[in-house]
């Protein structure tokens, strides 16, 4: 997990989860050595408020739109966005981001309820 700000999350060896708790704004961090299926994203409702633990809508463009709020992986900048109405567009902030090229699927990710610490 990253502090405040603008951070690179690396993880070591083995199985890594990333958390993320912060949407937007100053927060955006880059994870250096993201593998799936390997490695997970989790993300906290006290952030990600429109999200529900243990149902993620997941879309792998920046082309299409969600059917509701979820989470938006555009491959071409490497940008993880957070869409909370599922309408793309400025509604989605970006709060991470991979490496280009970086393989990522809907299982990658864990949404649970409340902080991450």
């Amino acid at each position: 997990m990253g502090g405040i700000g603008n951070d690179t999350l690396v993880g070591g060896s083995g199985q890594d989860s990333f958390f993320f708790d912060a949407v937007g704004g100053s927060s955006s961090d880059v994870i250096a050595d993201f593998y799936s299926p390997e490695d997970s994203i989790r993300l906290y409702t006290s952030r990600f408020s429109s999200l529900t633990p243990g149902a993620l809508q997941f879309l792998a463009s920046s082309e299409d739109e969600l059917n509701g709020a979820g989470i938006i992986y555009d491959m071409q900048r490497g940008a993880l966005l957070y869409d909370t109405d599922g309408a793309g567009g400025l509604a989605a902030e970006m709060f991470a981001q991979v490496v280009y090229g970086t393989r990522i699927a809907a299982d990658d990710f864990q949404i649970f309820s409340g902080l991450a610490y």
